[in-house]
C-alpha cells in the first residue's frame, strides 16, 4: 500500500508508507565480562546494559557511560544527536535498577534521527552495524571505525578477561605486585628510562593512591582529598590542609576497601605536607619517589587524585615552571587540572616516579596549578612522632594555620582563612549567625571555584562556584537524604543532572531554571518508569510510560496527565478549535488499487491526512521521509493519492489543517471501496 501527493507543478511525488514503524532488531546481553577503564560492569543489574547485535557489542550513550569514555553526547530536538571527544573522563557509574536475563532476547530499533560524530553526519541506514535505540537510549557499536578512528578508544577481547575497554592508550598486563623492604627512591636521570603509557602509569599507581575523607569530632564530613603510600610501614603522604581540623580520616582504596585512621606521623602548615599512618597498609607496595630536581620546563607529566571526590582520576599536562615562588615557598607549576579533592595526589613523570604532591591552583587564571616538589616533601618522610588527631586541639590547629586571619563582621558573620586586601581570598571558612557554614575557596570576598555550604537545616551543597553563586557541577544533599548531582547555572539547577530520592524514585535528564524540564528518564520505586519530556517536574510532551504490570502508555502527556497518541486521530490530542477544520472531504477510486482524496482549501499552512481499513482499529497517517506526519499542501480538488491497494477493499479518511503549528479538530470521516477487478 502506498500513497502520493500532488505538487503545484502537477508532478506526482511517490513516498513509501511504513505505517509509522521502525525496524526492529533482536539484541542480547553479553555472556562475557565487560569492563571500562578497569571497572567491571554488572550487566544483569544495569538499567542500560551493554548489548550484542550481529556479534558486535554496543554501549549506551548515557551521561555516565559517555563521560566515562571521555565523550560528550548532546541531544537537540532539531539537529538530533551529536557525539564528540571530550578529553576528560569520570569514573564509571551504573544505574543498578535493572533485572536483566543473559538468556533472554530483547528488541532494539535502528536510530531514525540525525547523528553526527565529531561534527560529521553519518547515514545510519547504510551502516553495517547501525546506531541502535534500546530502552529509549542511543547505543553505539564497538566497531573499529567508531571506537578507535573516531573516539580514540581501545578495546581488547579474550576468553579469560572478556571485553576490556579503555579510553586512551593500549591495554597492558597488570603490574607485578612486589613488596620492597625500604621506601623505593630513584635519584637517577629518569630521562634515560623508557616512557610508560598513560594506562601503564595508571595501573602502576592506582593501588597506591587513595581517596581521603575527613570528619570532625561530631562525625560530620569536612572534606575530601588524596594521599599516597610512601613506604612499606603504612605511611601515607598528603597535604596538611587536607587533614586540618579532622578528628578521623577514612582512606579508600581502588579495591573498594576503606580504612580509618587518626594517627599523624608528621605535618607542617607552611610547606602544606602531612604524613598519616594506616596500619592496614603495612607491607603493601608503595610508590617510587623520583627526583624533582631533574624536572624540566615543558616536560610531560601525569596527575592522579580524586578531584571533587571522583576516585583516582588521571590527567596529563606540561610543566609550565619549575621554580614558581608563592608566599616564600617553591612550587612546580603545571597545566594538568587540579581541583579540590586532588590535593594530596601525585605528580608523576612518564617513568611512573612521583615527583610532586598536587596542592593548589590560582583561581583567577586557567591551568595555573601548583605542586610541592617531592624532594622538599621528603624532608617530612622521616623523624616521625606519633600523634592522635584527638590530641590536637583547635588552638593547635590555629597555631599551625599561622597564615589564616579572622574577620568579625558587624552582622555576626565570622571568617577564618586567607585574606587579600581585607577581603576573603584563597581558602577559608565563614560561619553565619543562623548556623550556616561555608568552607572553600574565595575570590574578592565571594565564593569561587569550589566549596561546601552546610545549611543550618541539614542540607549540604558541595561543588563549583563562580562569583559567589553555584555555577558548574555540584552535589546537593538534603537533610532527609535526597540527593541531586549535576549542572548548575546562575545558582539554580540547569543542564543535565540526576536526582535520587530516599523513597526509591530516581530521575536522570534535563533541568531548566531549577525544574525538571526537557528530556529525561524517571523511575519509581513501584517499578513504573518513563522516558520522554517533562515540564516543571511533570510529564509534559511526548513520551512512553511503562507500568510495572507490563502495560504502556505511549503518546502525549500534559501537566502529568496522559492525553493519548497524537498520531491517532481518534484521540484528537492537543487540538485547537481556533484552527478551521477542512470541509467537503471526499474520496474516489481511480483504479482497482488506487484512491484519490480531496478536500476544500481553508487557507491552512498545510494539512494532515489519516486513514484506516478498520474504523474501530488502528489509524495510520501519511508520513514523510523520516516517518513523521507529512505536511500536505492543498493543490487542487484532489490533493493526495493512496495506491497499491487490494481490490474490493474499504478505507476511511480524516483530514486536519495546521496553522502556526496548531492542528484543527478532525474533519468528517469519509469512506471509499476500491472496485473489483
Amino acid at each position: 500500500m502506498k500513497f502520493k501527493f500532488k505538487t503545484s507543478f502537477l508532478l506526482m511525488v511517490v513516498l513509501i508508507l511504513s505505517f509509522s514503524a521502525v525496524y526492529a532488531e533482536t539484541v542480547s546481553l553479553p555472556s562475557f565480562d565487560v569492563s571500562i577503564n578497569g571497572t567491571s560492569l554488572d550487566v544483569e543489574k544495569d538499567a542500560y546494559p551493554p548489548v550484542v547485535y550481529k556479534g558486535i557489542t554496543y554501549l549506551p550513550m548515557t551521561f555516565n557511560y559517555s563521560r566515562a569514555l571521555g565523550l560528550n553526547a548532546d541531544w537537540d530536538n532539531q539537529t538530533g544527536l551529536s557525539i564528540s571527544q571530550l578529553g576528560n573522563q569520570i569514573p564509571v557509574s551504573q544505574t543498578l535498577t535493572g533485572d536483566n536475563s543473559l538468556s533472554k532476547k530483547y528488541t532494539a530499533s535502528e536510530a531514525q534521527f540525525d547523528i553526527k560524530i565529531n561534527g560529521q553526519a553519518i547515514d545510519n541506514s547504510k551502516e553495517e552495524y547501525p546506531v541502535l535505540v534500546f530502552r529509549n537510549i542511543t547505543y553505539f557499536p564497538l566497531t573499529w571505525h567508531f571506537m578507535v578512528d573516531e573516539f580514540n578508544l581501545q578495546y581488547h577481547f579474550d576468553d579469560q578477561e572478556g571485553l576490556t575497554i579503555v579510553s586512551k592508550g593500549n591495554p597492558i598486563p597488570p603490574v607485578k605486585n612486589e613488596t620492597p623492604t625500604t621506601p623505593p627512591e630513584d635519584t637517577s636521570d629518569s630521562t634515560s628510562q623508557a616512557d610508560l603509557t598513560e594506562i601503564q602509569i595508571s595501573n602502576l599507581l592506582d593501588s597506591k593512591v587513595f581517596k581521603l575523607i575527613t570528619y570532625d569530632s561530631d562525625g560530620y564530613e569536612i572534606g575530601t582529598g588524596s594521599g599516597f603510600l610512601i613506604d612499606t610501614n603504612g605511611s601515607v603522604a598528603t597535604n596538611y590542609h587536607v587533614i586540618e581540623g579532622a578528628a578521623k580520616i577514612e582512606v579508600q582504596t581502588n579495591s573498594d576497601k576503606t580504612y580509618t585512621t587518626s594517627t599523624v606521623l608528621n605535618m607542617d602548615y607552611g610547606r602544606d605536607v602531612a604524613v598519616i599512618k594506616v596500619s592496614e597498609l603495612v607491607g603493601k607496595t608503595p610508590v617510587t619517589l623520583g627526583n624533582s630536581d631533574l624536572v624540566k620546563k615543558g616536560q610531560h607529566i601525569i596527575t592522579l587524585g580524586s578531584p571533587i571526590g571522583l576516585f583516582n582520576s588521571i590527567s596529563d599536562g606540561l610543566v609550565s615552571n619549575i621554580n614558581q615562588m608563592v608566599e616564600d615557598y617553591n612550587y612546580i607549576q603545571i597545566t594538568a587540572p587540579i581541583s579540590p579533592g586532588s590535593s594530596g595526589g601525585v605528580l608523576s613523570n612518564y617513568q611512573g616516579q612521583i615527583i610532586g604532591i598536587t596542592s593548589a591552583q590560582f583561581t583567577e587564571g586557567q591551568n595555573l596549578n601548583l605542586v610541592i616538589p617531592i624532594n622538599e616533601a621528603k624532608l617530612y618522610f622521616k623523624d616521625y612522632t606519633t600523634t592522635d588527631l584527638s590530641d590536637i586541639s583547635d588552638s593547635d590547629w590555629n597555631t599551625y594555620s599561622e597564615n589564616y586571619e579572622t574577620i568579625n563582621y558587624p552582622d555576626g558573620r565570622v571568617y577564618v582563612g586567607e585574606i587579600y586586601e581585607e577581603l576573603p581570598e584563597g581558602y577559608g571558612k565563614m560561619t553565619y549567625p543562623n548556623g550556616d557554614v561555608y568552607e572553600g575557596y574565595w575570590y574578592e570576598g565571594l565564593f569561587d571555584y569550589w566549596g561546601e555550604y552546610s545549611y543550618a537545616n541539614g542540607d549540604v551543597y558541595s561543588g563549583d562556584y563562580y562569583e559567589g553563586i553555584r555555577d558548574g557541577y555540584g552535589t546537593y544533599t538534603y537533610a532527609n537524604g535526597d540527593e541531586f548531582y549535576g549542572e548548575y547555572s546562575d545558582d539554580v539547577r540547569d543542564g543535565y543532572g540526576t536526582f535520587t530520592w530516599t523513597n526509591g524514585n530516581y530521575y536522570e535528564g534535563d533541568y531548566e531554571n531549577d525544574k525538571i524540564t526537557g528530556y529525561g528518564y524517571m523511575e519509581w520505586a513501584n517499578g513504573d518508569y518513563y522516558y520522554g519530556y517533562f515540564k516543571e517536574g511533570k510529564l509534559d510532551g511526548t513520551g512512553t510510560y511503562y507500568n510495572a504490570d507490563g502495560s504502556t502508555l505511549e503518546g502525549y502527556f500534559e501537566a502529568g496527565k496522559y492525553l493519548g497518541d497524537p498520531t491517532n486521530p481518534t484521540d484528537q490530542v492537543n487540538r485547537d478549535s481556533s484552527v478551521p477544520t477542512p470541509t467537503h472531504v471526499k474520496a474516489r477510486a481511480i483504479d482497482t488499487d488506487s484512491i484519490e482524496i480531496g478536500w476544500d482549501d481553508v487557507n491552512a499552512d498545510y494539512y494532515h491526512l489519516y486513514y484506516t481499513d478498520d474504523v474501530n482499529g488502528t489509524w495510520y497517517y501519511f508520513e514523510d521521509y523520516y516517518g513523521d506526519l507529512e505536511s500536505l499542501d492543498w493543490v487542487d480538488e484532489y490533493s493526495a493519492e493512496l495506491y497499491g491497494l487490494e481490490p474490493n477493499s474499504t478505507f476511511y479518511f480524516i483530514v486536519t489543517s495546521v496553522v502556526d503549528g496548531k492542528e484543527s479538530y478532525n474533519s468528517a470521516t469519509v469512506s471509499i471501496t476500491t472496485p473489483q477487478q
